[in-house]
């Protein structure tokens, strides 16, 4: 292949070879000068056919006055042709005669070209301006505008368009900061008798024109390469070679949706998000607490009886004693915060419609914004009648622990307390007195991925193991719902899966379902839902970006329609029809869209090559074949399976037939008999097969694990800045707490880099900082890793008398907790020196006790607790000088301080305390798991006496002896601590160099086939080259190093050295059987490969022991293969069989159904009566496949020449006929260029046909035919295609289009499509599986109808009109069997028989009245999509509708018989107004439209109190109006300097409800008591009536602004009842009210120009019923003023500008733009002023100019809404109690910006030049200098950090040649970096750069 760089080198090189000869052409010179030296010796080395003929001068001859300097390349007309061209090139011709070349010199070379090539070299670097600056030993000073060091940059951007002679033209658009770069030059002949046509290099398009598999389906692809063709009589070649440019897409839309699936686990559901209030109450129905929680539905999700008719209850929570409020473990943020008198937390109150809403009815809370996972949240309320609480671990009034004063009378209850709320017996992490559940969150909503989910064609199904769920397995779900607005699966049940997981409830149902779900969760995955959908897709957005241009291809129902058609934005991908009604796309219209696009990360690195040859038997009859090569890239390494690279060749032979009319004529008189005059039509005719044969991978190998990257490493760091003294393990007391000693291994001078052993280190006294330290070394090889790039953590311990632990803790492990749940074992590498004594090592794992010292107090250095260090040094303020650290009895220190050995290294640069996992608060609670320890195997880490080596121990984690809670505590590990433990006096030093927790992708330990990790009997372990003694001398890489390069590249012994090789250790002491198993996150396609390959290395067996090796789809569908494992010490490599018979080790079971296209799992199984030790090593596919298919296309077109018939009066009949017919088709594995779709056998059959029937009536026919057959699950295919699938369509369209004006213009159209699909799927019954097979049949009929009529005299005016309809009516049939099953068994697990129809209407209607300047534009849009017969899908019905329905298609619009809506939407506008009248062109918008959807029965029981209801539904009732007032004063000449003035206003009301009670389809619209009138009764007056409500209304009120919330609150804002007095307890509903006005003008002063601007804006919303809502009012204003000094003045410098005077101009600008936030429910108001001035002179080529501004923001408390309650209105209390309430408090940024630059010509450096050089032009030199100052004034919060900036800019310009620049920079900085209190200055740094620039300009 071409490598892409290389070409990109070529392509460029020809084009900079082009340019030198254009500019060579363009000079103007001499005709008697010729090249210089330079030139002339190419010419005299290169010259073969004869002596160089060309005439030098010795010397330059003098310059004649008045002519021109000689260049210093100087070239005369005629030279290229006789040195260059004649001698070598010739033209041959078709009769094999060379002919002369020529490119002709003057009037053939039009070459426009332009561009600059620009290297830039900088070099910078900063300092402290002072060393009492450098806050700790390795602090850097890093500046903000100046990098530090070598920065070179290069830029090129070039462009060459034009012509050489007659034969070459170029095109080349180049730019080094863009992706997509247009390289293209073309040499096309000029005679027809050449035999060279055409050379095309760059940018080619990869197309075969009489080919349509070469590229496929007749498409083109874009590549960069190079193709040429030939011709010699009627033979013709074509041969290329591309790199391609991007990847092939092809999208699927149906009518305006695209299709999508999605596959979920049931792991993964929406989490942190959902809350339950009262969940027994809810769940249980329970009034009073459960006696067992653990019993209860709530917990188990379990209802009795039948799941599928269980409902939740109601709760009913009191709306007005609500509040929710948080702690994030932020102390940062408290502001507004409350202190809990429980757990002494920071809780801040969350506000109701911007922070979460609730419902009431049911006491569920969503949140509307993610929290940390280590949150805290509690609510107070009451319940409706006051009931009492049924939660155990409520707080009620009364209760001791009750925290009473404002929420004194409400129920109290936490519903998360940090990572996990869940205490067991006894245990009171938060200190409520309550033992506290874990069943407040809801588990049960999955969200698809997509909003607005179209609800037809949406498809749910269930599997376990990849087994479809039988009937009963789903009804343990229980219902659920769909929400397609938001795209989400909601199930009634809290844990819907619970009761359906396998095991007991601490297995995968902990899994699962937890506060913190484990890693493993993926791993024990055992059920999923698989979605079919459709979104909406009005826009039709493309699902790639960058596409490439010209390579978009749209079919409307298989026919390709013109690119004129459409239009697409090639950036974003989005795409447009620009007619709305050509081409007419209805609801089912099918649409294809094949595009190319250029990915981000890469572009495609494909090489294509091929060749193209034709040749014509005669004028009508042409054959032809082609060759096409394509190979992807890759082939070094071993590519991972699914990203392999692969070849393909595709061969290909066609014929083509042309007949024209009067050919068939001759043709037809020769028959005899036969005699005609004419032909009306002539006939093309088109055969081809091909044949493609694709290798899947070229490298020969598949990767399945390398080892490497099935290692998932924790490594902590070992920095000492990192670890700190942790508190006493076990509650021991502080006097035993041992001293670690602290050695500074730095030159304090030079701390940049730590010092070995070799260096003499500094000791520090225990009493200024104790250990641990860092020093250069480690336990990796010299040779391996220099140890001076090595670092060891030390701990130099003392323990003397009864002191026995030295322990110390991660400062800050991560900002969250780490999930160590799948940890495996713990591996340290450690050496003691100096020993005295015996020691041991431990690790605590989980939440430790903060207080170190144990003195009560939070030992910090952030004194003023703004998470800062701060630093003044003027002030004397610097915190960064560690804690006090007193233990009781022990001895007393100081951490984080440095080692005071100067000014430098007083600290470390880190923020210590005793808060380690920040939450401000002095946390005691302990839960840790120890290594080793009791959830581990073997013994203490013992530090032998006096040993110096460096050891490693791993300590393996025994998961069977972890208790729940110790599983609980791994999911959170917020610290690690390491201690020291002795058991008397002892000294000594322990090096660590390593710490790592270590899970390994391997897992899920089985012994004798029950899951049991017990590493005394079974133990995984990664072992590698680096930190495994045993295995580095018996490595793989080593001892197979020829394999093992083979596999993953060459590398030099250096190389293969310092590499870190990883295996798969197996250590087992079994009596059975152990295993280990893999589960892969992405499924893998082995079925093309014929081996599966395994290295394997045996160190220790028994002679009986038996390897098992499984993979497979799932645990329950594999293919076992069985080995004995008797070879020691030697690596092997295992063979087995994907195939029988492929010379490797065969099958022994097969159990279930494996898919090898969907290989997701992998076991090993070591069988042994003893002890051993296996590694296993590189797992990959082998001995791949070449894959051959075929493909075939035929069509037949006929066109016709004339109309076939005429009337008498010469009216043509049946003109432009068109009929084409094509047989297409291609095999499963059939693979070429442009094709997507992979194992998809298709065939086609497709007839276009059209006519003018008459002149103004033309007629289309189309009919379609499409057989599919791919696998059942191959979601790379649309739904309807998988399995086996066919596709019958017919298309009719009538387009009536009169002359006459006002005759309607009609467009009738229908599509009949039928659907037949056939798909397997396996389901699992009593420990059986049968293959059920499923029989879709689909029915869609389409009609179609648009009327068009103008009239042109309608009241005096003229009126257009537009009627559409589109109606749809689809019937679905599913049959269902299964071979082993009869038909009632079946029915008792499946639906045997499902029938489903639908019908859907939409019209549309458009009148466009004009008369004279006024015009009147009305829209009325109505469509409803309905079921009218349902049956056999009762119980598992996505449906919403219960039971059957049983209908029939009626009439559109006109609703009889028995059917159920699916949606409705009823839209009306009008648009009126005047153009231009006087000066005015006002117009006004209205808009009213109510849509809905997501209608559901209800089920019985809700029936029992619903009344007349008997659905439900979710609507949106939107309302919107506004006026546009444009001011034209161009004709009053007065007013005429108002360029422009425009006033615009507009109001909108949005009302979403969900779940409204609804009567049923026997009601009609318009009477139904919550529907359409509702809806626009509540909205339509503030909408419309302007009277009523005029625009001002919702901006006034009580002096706040309360008239538009008071509407959003009052307005609907209540729950529905039903007659019965229950609440219909789903309802809710949404409110927004948004009104905006805005104004802006520009105004010409002659010399003053103006422009301005201001707006004025509310939003008003409330998010749920009986909700409070928020109100934001914003107001705006800006101006800019423009003087022209010039024409203001006239004095001095403001002289008239005037031939032969130097040229003057002067400028001055003022602006200011002003804004206002009111953020009036919060009590908050924030001002921004912006002003800003500049001024500007220039003198001919000088210029000074000069500009300042200020940003000033103010943000503070305003009380919009009284905080007294005898100053609130009464009205506002509901907002007040909604309001977080925050103290006074101000934030106040303001930045000032000053800059002053000067640029002046240097005529003296100009001079200076001349004498050896002379410059083009002058020399320019330009200065600026810049100011930028940042401050902030917070109160209650943290400021940022105030910033000074001087900056100095400084460059010189230099013109060497006019295609020359160079030049020199330089920058200056100086930046203050200040302290947030004082603003005193805390560093300031100096910096500077200097910079060469070298610019080639073209």
């Amino acid at each position: 292949m071409f490598p892409r760089l290389s070409l990109y080198f070529k392509v460029v090189a020809a084009g900079a070879s082009l340019y030198l000869i254009t500019a060579a052409l363009s000079q103007e010179t001499d005709r008697n000068a010729g090249f210089r030296d330079s030139l002339q010796r190419y010419i005299e080395s290169h010259e073969k056919t004869e002596p160089a003929r060309i005439y030098v001068e010795p010397t330059a001859p003098p310059v004649e006055a008045g002519e021109p300097e000689v260049e210093p390349l100087v070239y005369r007309k005629g030279d290229w042709e006789k040195y260059i061209i004649a001698p070598r090139y010739r033209v041959l011709t078709e009769d094999g005669r060379y002919d002369e070349f020529r490119i002709e010199e003057q009037d053939e070379v039009d070459i426009n070209s332009y561009g600059s090539s620009k290297l830039n070299l900088n070099y910078g670097k900063s300092r402290f301006t002072s060393s009492r600056y450098k806050q700790f030993d390795q602090d850097r000073p890093v500046s903000r505008v100046i990098a530090s060091g070598y920065s070179p940059e290069h830029e090129t951007q070039l462009h060459v368009e034009g012509r050489i002679g007659q034969r070459f033209t170029v095109y080349v658009d180049h730019d080094s900061d863009r992706p997509d770069n247009v390289y293209r030059m073309q040499y096309r002949a000029v005679r027809d008798d050449e035999v060279i046509r055409e050379i095309n290099a760059g940018q080619i398009d990869i197309k075969m024109n009489n080919s349509k598999y070469a590229v496929y389906d007749d498409t083109d692809t874009k590549g960069m390469g190079m193709d040429v063709s030939l011709r010699k009589g009627n033979f013709q070649l074509k041969a290329f070679g591309s790199v391609t440019r991007g990847e092939t897409e092809v999208e699927y839309f149906r009518g305006n949706s695209s299709a999508g699936n999605i596959t979920l686990k049931e792991y993964q559901y929406v989490r942190g998000t959902y809350f339950q209030l009262e969940p027994y109450r809810r769940y249980d129905n329970l009034s009073a607490p459960p006696g067992d929680p653990f019993a209860t539905v709530a917990m188990t999700s379990n209802p009795p009886g039948d799941p599928q008719s269980y409902l939740p209850y109601p709760v009913n929570i009191d709306p007005y004693g609500f509040d929710l409020y948080l702690d994030d473990q932020n102390p940062l943020n408290n502001l507004n915060a409350i202190e809990l008198s429980i757990d002494g937390g920071g809780y801040t109150r969350m506000v109701s419609g911007s922070d979460y809403t609730i419902n009431f009815s049911t006491g569920t809370i969503s949140l509307l914004r993610p929290i940390p996972h280590n949150s805290r949240i509690f609510a107070v309320y009451t319940i409706g009648g006051g009931a009492g609480t049924s939660d155990p671990a409520a707080l009620v009034p009364g209760d001791p622990k009750h925290p009473g004063g404002q929420f004194a009378g409400k129920i109290f209850v936490f519903l998360k307390y940090g990572y996990a709320i869940q205490e067991d017996a006894g245990d009171d992490r938060n200190n409520d007195g309550k033992r506290n559940f874990d069943v407040y969150e809801i588990r049960s909503v999955y969200y698809i991925g997509q909003r607005q989910v179209l609800q037809e064609n949406f498809r749910l199904r269930f599997f376990g193991n990849n087994q479809l769920l039988t009937r009963g397995e789903t009804e343990k779900l229980g219902k659920y719902t769909v929400d397609y607005s938001r795209g989400t699966v909601s199930f009634h049940l809290r844990e819907p899966f619970k009761q359906v997981l396998p095991g007991p409830p601490n297995t995968i149902k902990s899994l699962v379902y937890a506060e913190n779900q484990s890693v493993l969760a993926a791993d024990r995955t055992v059920y999923d839902m698989r979605v079919d959908y459709y979104r909406e897709a009005r826009s039709f957005q493309l699902k790639h970006f960058n596409i490439i241009p010209d390579s978009v291809r749209i079919k409307i129902d298989g026919r390709e329609i013109a690119r004129s058609l459409y239009t697409i934005d090639h950036t974003s991908g989005y795409l447009s029809f620009s007619n709305p009604n050509n081409p007419l796309i209805g609801s089912e219209t099918n649409i294809e869209i094949k595009y190319e696009y250029m990915p981000f990360a890469a572009e495609s690195q494909s090489f294509i090559g091929g060749l193209r040859s034709d040749y014509r038997l005669s004028r009508e009859l042409g054959i032809g074949g082609t060759f096409l090569f394509t190979r992807s890239a890759g082939g070094e390494v071993i590519p991972v399976v699914g990203s392999e690279p692969s070849q393909t060749m595709v061969f290909e032979g066609d014929a083509s037939l042309a007949l024209s009319e009067g050919r068939i004529k001759d043709m037809l008189n020769a028959v005899p008999g036969v005699s005609i005059d004419s032909v009306p039509f002539d006939i093309r005719a088109y055969a081809e097969y091909a044949r493609s044969y694709k290798n899947i991978n070229t490298f020969g190998k598949g990767l399945i694990d390398d080892m490497e990257s099935s290692e998932e490493i924790t490594g902590i760091s070992l920095s000492d800045r990192d670890w700190i003294l942790s508190s006493m393990p076990d509650s021991t007391p502080q006097n035993r707490r041992g001293r670690l000693y602290y050695k500074y291994y730095r030159d304090p001078s030079n701390a940049g880099s730590l010092k070995g052993a070799g260096f003499t280190p500094y000791a520090i006294p225990y009493d200024r900082k104790p250990g641990p330290y860092n020093i250069a070394t480690g336990h990796v090889d010299n040779s391996v890793r220099e140890l001076e790039s090595q670092r060891s953590l030390v701990m130099e311990f003392e323990f003397a008398g009864a002191e026995t632990h030295a322990p110390i803790v991660t400062r800050r492990l991560s900002s969250e907790a780490v999930d160590f749940s799948g940890l495996q074992y713990m591996e340290i590498w450690y050496r003691g020196e100096a020993l005295s004594g015996q020691v041991e090592l431990y690790i605590d794992l989980g939440r430790i006790d903060e207080d170190s010292d144990g003195d009560g107090l939070l030992g910090t250095e952030d004194l003023n607790h703004n998470g800062f260090l701060d630093f003044d040094p003027s002030a004397g303020i610097q915190e960064d000088r560690g804690y006090r650290f007193n233990p009781a009895g022990g001895y007393e220190t100081w951490i984080g301080s440095g080692p005071r050995l100067g000014d430098s290294t007083l600290g470390d640069g880190v923020l210590n305390t005793e808060d380690l996992n920040g939450n401000g608060v002095l946390d005691r609670y302990e839960s840790y798991v120890r290594l080793p320890g009791a959830a581990a195997q073997g013994g203490p880490i013992q530090v032998e006496v006096g040993s110096g080596d460096w050891r490693m121990a791993r300590v393996y984690l025994s998961r069977n002896s972890l208790t729940q809670d110790q599983l609980e505590v791994l999911k959170q590990v917020e610290a690690v601590r390491l201690f020291v433990l002795s058991s008397g006096p002892a000294t000594g030093k322990i090096y660590i160099d390593s710490l790592r927790f270590v899970s390994s992708r391997w897992r899920n330990v089985k012994i004798d086939g029950v899951p049991e990790e017990d590493p005394s009997r079974f133990k995984i372990t990664m072992v590698d080259t680096q930190n495994d003694s045993e295995y580095r001398q018996n490595a793989f890489a080593f001892l197979r190093s020829d394999i093992y390069q083979s596999l993953h590249g060459d590398r030099s012994d250096r190389e293969l050295n310092a590499e870190i090789e990883t295996a798969l250790q197996i250590d087992y002491n079994l009596t059975g059987n152990g295993s280990v198993t893999r589960k892969f996150s992405k499924q893998m396609d082995l079925r093309f490969y014929k081996k599966l390959n395994m290295w394997i290395n045996a160190r220790s067996a028994g002679p009986a022991d038996i390897i098992r090796v499984r993979i497979g789809s799932s645990e329950n569908d594999y293919h076992e293969y069985a080995f004995p494992n008797g070879v020691t010490g030697v690596w092997r490599e295992m063979e087995f069989n994907l195939r029988n018979g492929a010379g490797g080790i065969n099958k022994t079971l097969t159990e279930g159904n494996p898919d090898l296209k969907r290989i997701s799992y992998m076991e090993v199984i070591v069988e042994s009566a003893g002890a051993g030790r296996l590694w296993i090593n590189d797992i990959y596919a082998s001995d791949p496949d070449t894959l051959s298919d075929s493909a075939h296309w035929y069509e037949v077109e006929i066109r016709g020449k004339r109309p076939l018939f005429r009337t008498g009066s010469g009216v043509p009949v049946l003109s432009d006929l068109y009929i084409k017919y094509i047989e297409k088709g291609h095999g499963a594995q059939f693979s070429t260029v442009g094709k997507t779709a992979t194992d998809l056998m298709e065939k086609h059959r497709q007839l276009f046909t059209s006519a003018n029937i008459l002149p103004e009536w033309r007629l289309r026919f189309d009919l379609g035919q499409e057989k599919s057959e791919t696998d059942s699950f191959n979601t790379g295919v649309a739904e309807n295609k998988r399995g086996s699938a066919e596709r019958r369509s017919m298309y009719i369209e009538s387009d009536y289009a009169p002359t006459a004006s006002s005759a309607p213009k009609i467009k009738l159209a229908y599509k009949n499509d039928s659907y037949e699909n056939r798909r397997d799927e396996d389901m699992a019954v009593g420990g059986d599986v049968y293959r059920v097979q499923n029989l879709v049949r689909t029915r869609a009929h389409n009609p179609m109808l648009l009327v068009r009529n103008d009239i042109p005299d309608f009241f005096g005016g003229k009126l257009a009109t537009s009627l559409q309809m589109d109606i749809s009516f689809k019937k679905e049939t599913v049959v269902r069997n299964a071979e082993g099953l009869d038909a009632p068994t079946l029915e008792s697990y499946l639906p045997p028989h499902e029938i489903e129809k639908r019908q859907k209407g939409a019209t549309e209607l458009v009148l466009d009245y004009q008369l004279g300047r006024f015009f009147l534009r009305p829209t009325i849009q109505t469509a409803t999509h309905e079921i009218v017969e349902l049956k056999g899908k009762s119980g598992l019905s996505d449906t919403e509708v219960l039971g059957d329905v049983r209908g029939d298609f009626h009439p559109p619009f006109i609703h009889t018989g028995d059917y159920k809506f699916v949606e409705r939407n009823n839209k009306t506008t009008l648009t009126a107004g005047l153009r231009r009248f006087w000066i005015f062109s006002p117009s006004i918008r209205a808009e009213f439209q109510y849509f809905e959807n997501r209608f559901r029965d209800y089920q019985d029981a809700e029936r029992l109190l619903s009344g007349p209801f008997s659905r439900s539904k979710d609507a949106r009732g939107y309302v919107s109006n506004g006026f546009t007032m444009p001011v034209d004063f161009a004709n009053i000449p007065a007013l005429s300097f108002i360029r422009g003035c425009n006033l615009t206003y507009a109001r909108s009301l949005l009302l979403q409800e969900t779940a409204i009670p609804y009567e049923g389809e026997g009601v009609g619209a318009f009477r139904e008591e919550y529907g359409i009138n509702r809806a626009f009764d509540g909205l339509a007056g503030a909408g419309f009536d302007m009277a009523k409500y005029p625009p001002w209304r919702f901006f006034m009120g009580r002096g706040n602004f309360s008239n538009g919330r008071d509407f959003a609150y009052r307005r609907l804002n209540r729950k529905i009842v039903f007659p019965g007095g229950q609440e219909a307890g789903n309802y809710t509903n949404s409110l927004k009210l948004v009104d905006s006005y805005s104004f802006n003008t520009t105004m010409d002063l002659d010399k003053v120009l103006v422009t301005g601007g201001g707006n004025l804006s509310q939003v008003s919303e409330r998010r749920a019923v009986e909700g409070v809502p928020q109100q934001v009012v914003t107001l705006g204003a800006n101006t800019n003023v423009n003087f022209d000094l010039m024409r203001i003045f006239s004095f001095g410098f403001f002289r008239p500008n005037a031939l032969g005077l130097p040229y003057h101009a002067a400028t001055f600008f003022i602006g200011y733009d002003y804004g206002r936030n009111m953020l009036i429910t919060y009590n908050i108001e924030e001002n921004v002023h912006t002003p800003k001035m500049g001024v500007t002179f220039k003198r001919e080529r000088s210029s000074l100019g000069l500009r300042a501004g200020v940003d000033y923001r103010h943000r503070a408390r305003k009380e919009y809404i009284a905080y007294d309650d005898d100053r609130r209105d009464f009205r506002d209390d509901v907002y007040f109690a909604n309001m977080a309430v925050s103290p006074p408090f101000k934030e106040v940024d303001i930045g000032y910006s000053f800059s002053a630059m000067y640029e002046t010509d240097i005529t003296w450096l100009y001079n200076a030049f001349s004498s050896l050089y002379r410059l083009v032009a002058f020399p320019i030199f330009g200065i600026e200098y810049s100011l930028l100052l940042n401050r902030y004034d917070y109160t209650r919060t943290v400021s940022p950090e105030p910033y000074d900036q001087h900056l100095i800019t400084a460059k010189l310009t230099l013109d060497l040649h006019k295609n020359v620049q160079g030049g020199l920079t330089a920058r200056w900085a100086l930046e203050r970096f200040r302290n947030r209190q004082t603003e005193g200055v805390a560093r300031e740094i100096m910096s500077y750069q200097f910079g060469l620039n070298f610019t080639l300009v073209f």
